[in-house]
């Protein structure tokens, strides 16, 4: 059940998940600005296992959300 109807800016992504609910309906803005997201490391070799395991994982949804509209995957 629903109170109220609102409005909210979100990251695309968020957008998809919440649209696929059906509860709201995702309309996407294309002139803002993109929101960054990274990390870093000084070398590969020196992270421990779970965090080599994270980056994959990571790697595999963000190459599975790049059908997303409004999504950009930017590379440093």
């Amino acid at each position: 059940m629903e109170l109220d109807l609102g409005h909210a800016i979100v990251p695309a992504v968020h957008a998809h998940n919440f649209e696929k609910t059906g509860a709201v309906k995702a309309i996407l803005i294309s002139d803002l600005p993109p929101i960054s997201i990274g990390w870093a490391f000084r070398q590969w070799k020196h992270l421990p296992a779970v965090a080599r395991e994270f980056v994959e994982l990571m790697a595999q949804d963000l190459k599975a959300m790049q059908a997303i509209a409004g999504f950009e995957l930017a590379r440093a």
